[in-house]
């Protein structure tokens, strides 16, 4: 009697013994099933929560339809005030939430005072550019770039404080 050793069965086993059931050894295996050594499932990913910007997006979307509707309806005012929000919403939040370092105040109020100027010289530059300007429209141009001086600084200050990096 021969005796061979099946590697999945460590007792040895007769040659002239046949299993009574057909084995999948040796044989491939049909396309319908996945490959022989099935991949173990991979654990579960944890999701990551929201980030703030993306928390952002709703209202500004509620906004924007806000102002398309307040547009449609003729409401101006209505649509500046929806516009003007949609505009300081991110900039508020962009402020609040960003790293403060030392300097970066006085920084920004030094730009308010050069970026004031800004206006009040494009206006003077104007009104001296014009050929024949006397009095009352010299004046209304001067007028514009004394008006305009306080919204320029602020605009100045913060487009600083909104992208300006700490000092290396």
């Amino acid at each position: 009697m021969t005796w061979r050793a099946m590697p999945f069965n460590p007792r040895p086993v007769s040659a002239r013994h046949v299993p009574p059931f057909p084995t999948l050894r040796g044989r491939a295996r049909p396309a319908s099933l996945p490959p022989w050594p099935m991949p173990p499932t991979p654990p579960p990913r944890e999701r990551e929560p929201l980030s703030l910007n993306a928390l952002l997006l709703a209202p500004a979307l509620l906004l924007a339809a806000g102002a398309c509707v307040a547009v449609a309806a003729r409401h101006f005012a209505l649509a500046a005030a929806f516009t003007g929000t949609l505009v300081l919403v991110p900039l508020v939040f962009r402020l609040w939430t960003r790293p403060w370092y030392r300097g970066l105040v006085l920084r920004g109020l030094g730009l308010f005072i050069a970026g004031m100027h800004v206006p009040m010289l494009a206006g003077g530059v104007l009104a001296y550019g014009r050929i024949g300007c006397e009095g009352p429209d010299c004046g209304q141009t001067l007028l514009w770039g004394i008006v305009l001086a306080p919204v320029a600084g602020a605009v100045c200050s913060v487009v600083y404080w909104l992208v300006g990096r700490p000092p290396v």
